[in-house]
């Protein structure tokens, strides 16, 4: 693949959408996921932005390996280890906020190397659930609280509070499964705090700002050991250091999960998510216009994209 003219198709493509949609948020909105999730690499000259369910850890291991914080050659050992408080502390300190770079300032001026991986959004949502809400059930004691029992509480409370309370009343020692139609019931919901910050249900145009960025190549996680090569030649290691074998060179495999999941909501559902995701889904079939109305194959019927006019001062 010839990843100049890539980046030039890219590049183009972006500054159309940007020029028509452009859907970055005023400076006030979301500026924690905006600044903790770019990440600058001073002595390679690149910026990175890492998104949740895109690889992100693999991803961060990389950093740190480019900062010489972890030998490549123990990337593998070092996924575990990813939470650690000194490691976290190279985040912080290398993110926009750790470098006072104000979110007002045109990032298109910085002269490093921008990166980011990105994913189908449909596919990073179902990625989510399956990740943060479906893999425990929702259970009360104390001693086997799972991670993101705070989410799948809030779901069973907010959409079934009658069964909640009896729950409760019981103990709650009764292990409760979050379905995949009350995940997205919830998530559509615009007034709830819970998910609306939370990076890994959070839009990518909010956490990485394209608009605002213009990133200089974007990867696609169906081939994840391609695109990542990207970012390896720019700061060194090689990819079979990157948990060789955890990713496929082709994970268009995904498209048969999605249709199981969202094969299980109703059709005005499957609009309203379609509607939520217009703009984001439209950026991804911009800069990936092979898999442009991949959301029409998974669902089995057709939706347009219903897209607002933006207007340039």
């Amino acid at each position: 693949m010839d990843y100049d003219k890539v980046s030039l198709f890219q590049n183009a493509a972006v500054d159309d959408y940007c020029s028509r949609y452009d859907p970055t948020p005023s400076h006030t909105s979301h500026p924690l996921a905006y600044s903790r999730h770019n990440l600058l690499d001073h002595t390679h000259r690149v910026l990175l932005c890492f998104l949740p369910k895109v690889g992100c850890t693999n991803l961060k291991l990389l950093f740190f390996a480019s900062q010489g914080l972890i030998p490549y050659s123990e990337l593998e050992k070092a996924r575990d280890l990813i939470n650690q408080e000194k490691l976290m502390a190279v985040v912080h300190r290398n993110n926009l906020q750790g470098n006072r770079i104000s979110l007002r300032e045109d990032l298109r001026s910085l002269d490093y190397f921008k990166y980011v991986m990105v994913r189908n959004p449909l596919e990073r949502l179902v990625s989510a659930y399956r990740s943060k809400i479906e893999r425990y059930n929702l259970t009360g004691v104390l001693k086997d609280t799972p991670h993101y029992n705070w989410a799948r509480r809030e779901i069973f409370k907010h959409l079934h509070p009658v069964q909640y309370r009896l729950w409760a009343k019981e103990g709650m020692s009764r292990p409760v499964k979050i379905s995949f139609g009350d995940f997205i019931t919830y998530w559509l919901q615009p007034d709830l705090i819970e998910f609306k910050y939370d990076d890994h249900f959070m839009s990518f145009l909010h956490i990485c700002q394209p608009c605002r960025t213009r990133f200089d190549f974007y990867g696609n996680f169906r081939h994840f050991a391609r695109d990542a090569q990207v970012l390896i030649d720019k700061v060194g290691g090689s990819y079979s250091d990157l948990r060789q074998g955890y990713y496929s060179d082709d994970t268009l495999s995904t498209d048969e999960r999605m249709k199981l999941y969202y094969s299980t909501l109703p059709q005005s559902q499957k609009t309203d998510v379609i509607r939520k995701m217009a703009l984001e889904l439209e950026f991804h079939y911009t800069i990936f216009p092979g898999e442009r109305d991949s959301h029409k194959q998974i669902f089995g019927v057709d939706f347009d994209l219903e897209l607002p006019q933006f207007h340039p001062l």
